[in-house]
């Protein structure tokens, strides 16, 4: 099926709902959800944003313009996450119990606007895989139009670039605790660190990156076409990193890839 039929697709999906609250992150899935919703629900389409302290600094505002640049005021919740045991303690269904969390409170949110249906922005390559999250949206009735329409990440870049959306290349950024190990605490400081180490990394110019947080050790995954690169700018990175509050600076020659962390739990093959 072509992008534009499943594009069409996507439409008639969100027309059938009439209103819809969107589980709004500002990343190109949600962020093409939410411009497909405007413009065949107009004001029967709403975001909702959720500000759980697992976020990089800056998403939840960033996110708040988008939305806005849409033509959708927003809604920011506040969540504390670590005060949630079964999520601070870092087990590896945490991503079950953050889901669960969110989307509890945004229905809850959501129902207080005198909405019924809640969507987010999962789409057809998501269901692949190990993703504890997506059980917990099928527990709670979040519809997932992308998914249902048949888009993947691919087709939703493209049709973002389509449509002029300022998220069209945008990186993914999941939460800051894929970058603590499974079954080490998550804390405040370490989500910090996390988040500095970073920055600083962005701020340089690379694009797709991951610290992960080994203790005093700080693992930077970069795209392996900026290996080299890293290299020749590792002054400035130990620098700025050890400014984080690591005391060793380690670059993963592999490079970057989503979920590294699941690669040392036992019976789990390495990403390619």
């Amino acid at each position: 099926m072509h992008i534009s039929d499943h594009l069409l697709k996507l439409r008639h999906v969100v027309r059938d709902m009439e209103e819809v609250a969107i589980a709004y992150s500002g990343g190109v899935d949600s962020t093409l959800l939410l411009k497909i919703a405007r413009e065949e629900l107009g004001g029967g389409a709403s975001a909702i944003v959720c500000s759980s302290g697992l976020l990089g600094s800056g998403e939840v505002e960033e996110a708040v313009r988008t939305a806005r640049y849409l033509g959708v005021e927003a809604r920011v919740v506040k969540m504390e996450m670590l005060s949630r045991p079964e999520i601070a303690t870092n087990p590896l269904d945490r991503c079950y119990h953050c889901k669960k969390a969110i989307f509890q409170e945004v229905a809850r949110v959501a129902r207080s606007m005198g909405i019924e249906t809640v969507a987010d922005g999962t789409h057809s390559g998501d269901l692949d895989g190990d993703r504890p999250g997506i059980r917990a949206l099928r527990e709670l009735g979040v519809r997932s139009p992308l998914a249902e329409a048949g888009m993947d990440k691919k087709e939703i870049r493209e049709a973002s670039q389509a449509l002029g959306l300022p998220t069209a290349s945008k990186p993914p950024s999941p939460c800051l605790a894929t970058r603590i190990p499974f079954n080490e605490v998550i804390t405040p400081e370490k989500l910090r660190q996390v988040d500095e180490a970073e920055r600083l990394l962005r701020e340089l110019g690379y694009g797709q990156v991951r610290v992960r947080h080994h203790g005093p050790i700080a693992r930077v995954e970069v795209e392996p076409g900026h290996l080299a690169q890293a290299v020749e700018d590792r002054e400035i990175i130990v620098e700025g990193i050890r400014a984080a509050g690591f005391t060793y600076v380690a670059l993963d020659l592999d490079g970057f890839r989503s979920g590294s962390m699941s690669e040392a739990l036992p019976g789990r093959k390495r990403s390619p």
